[in-house]
């Protein structure tokens, strides 16, 4: 029998097949989270959670860099490590987390964004894309925060309260000259 609690997530290219061009390529990200019932999380058992937890798992997503100092593009399709931290005793609860160890085609680029801390939603979704922001870093260098990122958790164990996962979607901008966009998902 199929496992009714899951969570799904990746990225997709649309490469501007109408006309061939790719400057008309669209890039996005995408998760799903689904529990027993076949819907999204139960909000209560979220907001009923306290204590701390920490996720990690596995991001994916496309990402374009130029480096206007050596003169040279870093892009395409990566894969990397997620972390991220609940606090369910902070207000309302509050969620934060990193993506790092970034890997594009067998190269590291220096690479991590920040997702930076939110509040959990009363609705079972950890943050919104609206008001959560990310923070880029290259080098050791953080931009200014210039993408969203979202979340929700998923599987509430019995007799337990925190999650046993979180599943989300980012961006992260670099200047003018940075764009990513990604998936992730972690479990506790």
């Amino acid at each position: 029998m199929a496992d009714a609690d899951y969570a799904e997530w990746g990225w997709w290219i649309d490469e501007g097949i109408a006309d061939g061009d790719p400057a008309n390529d669209k890039v996005g990200a995408w998760y799903l989270v689904m529990q027993t019932t076949g819907s999204e999380i139960d909000a209560a058992a979220v907001t009923a959670a306290t204590g701390t937890a920490s996720y990690t798992g596995q991001a994916v997503g496309k990402a374009a860099y130029y480096n206007s100092q050596s003169d040279s593009n870093i892009g395409g399709a990566f894969t990397a490590n997620a972390t991220l931290t609940a606090d369910f005793d902070d207000g309302n609860g509050m969620l934060s987390g990193s993506i790092t160890g970034f890997d594009i085609g067998g190269m590291n680029p220096n690479w991590s964004v920040e997702l930076m801390k939110h509040a959990i939603g009363d609705t079972g979704i950890a943050v919104d894309t609206a008001t959560a922001m990310t923070k880029w870093t290259i080098g050791g260098t953080a931009d200014a925060a210039g993408g969203n990122w979202s979340a929700a958790f998923y599987q509430v164990p019995d007799g337990e309260h925190q999650p046993s996962g979180v599943a989300g979607g980012f961006e992260a901008t670099y200047e003018s000259d940075g764009r990513m966009v990604g998936a992730f998902g972690a479990e506790r």
